[in-house]
């Protein structure tokens, strides 16, 4: 029993130290997908392999993988078939974990670049208000989150949804 025990233990560990490789990587990968078909489509088939229980925030990335076939598809039902995906997988993930501050971010700045047909807006203002309200928590020199910092300053203000006073506060 013990000996099942410490195998389950071990099991456990390495999925956790992998799905911790696989975060940084695909956090590194995410932003190249954004301008390059090449590197979302390799980013879109590294997340093929995050299963439905994984952790909160791959679910995210692997969201945000289908999203960015959206823009490499000429065709209008696969586009759609990438989208209604995409849409599933980041609901999911922030239905796991609503205080997530990369799945928020996530989800406003797709809702921010879609279109309005697709009626995928209806959060914005209340991802805006938790984002800002993240940033003036969590924005101290010593944050080890600097990158993601700097992802949701940039987002917010090219969304041009923030008050002047909005964008000041961030910038202290």
């Amino acid at each position: 029993m013990k000996k099942t025990f410490v195998i389950a233990s071990l099991l456990l560990f390495c999925d956790l130290l992998n799905a911790q490789v696989s975060l940084k990587a695909l956090q590194m990968y995410f932003p190249d997908s954004v301008n390059s078909e090449k590197a979302a489509k390799y980013f879109f088939n590294e997340t093929q392999t995050i299963k439905e229980n994984a952790a909160p925030v791959l679910l995210g990335y692997k969201a945000m993988s289908y999203f960015m076939m959206c823009n490499y598809s000429s065709d209008p039902l696969t586009k759609l078939g990438y989208f209604n995906e995409g849409k599933k997988l980041l609901g999911n993930a922030i239905e796991k974990e609503s205080k997530n501050p990369e799945l928020i971010y996530f989800r406003f700045s797709t809702q921010l670049n879609t279109p309005k047909i697709l009626n995928y807006k209806n959060e914005l203002n209340t991802d805006k208000a938790f984002l800002l309200e993240y940033l003036e928590n969590n924005s101290s020199p010593s944050n080890s989150n600097k990158t993601l910092n700097s992802r949701i300053k940039e987002i917010l203000i090219q969304s041009k949804l923030c008050s002047k006073d909005e964008i000041h506060k961030m910038n202290d």
